[in-house]
């Protein structure tokens, strides 16, 4: 918002109320800055304008307290603004400067500042996340800095519990319960809003499930791979085996498969349970069997030979189930000698 200030009368008065400071507002060859207007940045924050003076080298901002002339600040562009004012009518009057020295006053210019009334934050309203996150938002406020989150008790007593700059929060892992949260708006200058209406919020923890699809695979004769379907709000996944003696805890992981490498034959018995570090762990679910049986190796098939170079001799033969490495023999005088 922008006022012009031109009235006659009024600068008629000012100059009379400076004209005893003669020479310090009196270079005649110097006019003083006319078309002041001020614009409310903000509540508190004016900023005056003015226009530019031909060979100005700047320019004295003066305010006018209980008929005192007081500078305020001296600046060098043809604007002026201040910041965090308290609530009042203020009245300015700006000069000239130059090499000459300094021109008589401006007309007068007056505004007032008012703080506005903060305003209660409104839909107040959670939802619930990750099982015990209770995520609170609302709409913003205008002028909010910050605000100020309160837990409200059942016989209506507020606890301040945070207050963040942004019209949203988060409180993590909360234990189960109801409970009742209001909301208000602060600002430094304009001071704070009367609270939001308060809501209820209810916090039930979700039950861990047995994970599903539990099955397994076999790889290199007797390593066993065990795999699953994920679980909501799981932090890891334990495999136990279930023995004459109850469960012994073989393995934990993140993911959603495990791997038991050179598991001995036998018969085995396995259960996996979903685990959360906020809720605990599951119960229940079907085990799953395993069976492992010995394994002979059985020597490589199609052995061959083939000579090159006149003194070369390449062997080959067909792959072995389940082999890693062949071992290279040769008979000499009824003993087998390993070559390689």
């Amino acid at each position: 918002m922008k006022r012009n200030v031109t009235i006659l009368a009024l600068l008629l008065m000012v100059v009379q109320l400076f004209f005893p400071f003669g020479n310090a507002l009196a270079n005649g060859s110097m006019l003083p800055p006319s078309d002041i207007s001020y614009q409310e940045v903000t509540p508190d924050d004016i900023k005056l304008s003015w226009n530019s003076v031909y060979g100005a080298t700047g320019y004295n901002i003066y305010e006018i307290t209980e008929g005192q002339l007081i500078l305020k600040q001296k600046v060098t562009s043809n604007s002026y603004l201040m910041k965090d004012l308290p609530e009042g009518t203020y009245t300015f009057v700006i000069s000239t400067l130059n090499s000459d020295g300094e021109s008589g006053p401006s007309a007068p210019i007056s505004f007032t500042v008012t703080y506005p009334e903060m305003a209660a934050p409104a839909n107040l309203s959670y939802k619930i996340s990750n099982g015990n996150n209770v995520v609170l938002t609302w709409d913003a406020v205008k002028y909010a800095e910050v605000y100020k989150l309160y837990r409200v008790s059942e016989s209506g007593e507020f606890t301040l519990l945070d207050s963040p700059t942004k019209n949203n929060y988060t409180i993590t892992n909360a234990a189960e319960g109801t409970y009742q949260y209001a909301v208000s708006a602060d600002n430094v200058l304009y001071g704070e809003s009367p609270s939001s209406a308060p809501i209820l919020a209810e916090v039930v923890h979700p039950t861990m499930v047995t994970p599903s699809n539990f099955k397994y695979s076999i790889t290199n004769g007797n390593d066993v791979t065990f795999s699953w379907t994920s679980v909501p709000y799981s932090t890891e996944y334990r495999l136990y085996e279930i023995t004459e003696n109850g469960k012994e805890l073989v393995g934990t992981t993140t993911n959603t498969s495990i791997k038991l490498s050179n598991v001995a034959p036998g018969s085995y018995k396995y259960e996996v349970q979903s685990f959360s570090d906020r809720f605990g762990e599951s119960s229940g679910g079907d085990g799953l069997t395993v069976v492992l049986d010995e394994i002979t190796m059985a020597a490589p098939a199609n052995f061959s030979y083939q000579l090159l170079n006149l003194n070369d001799i390449k062997l080959t033969w067909d792959s072995a189930p389940n082999a890693k490495e062949y071992k290279i023999y040769q008979i000499i005088d009824g003993e087998k000698v390993l070559k390689s």
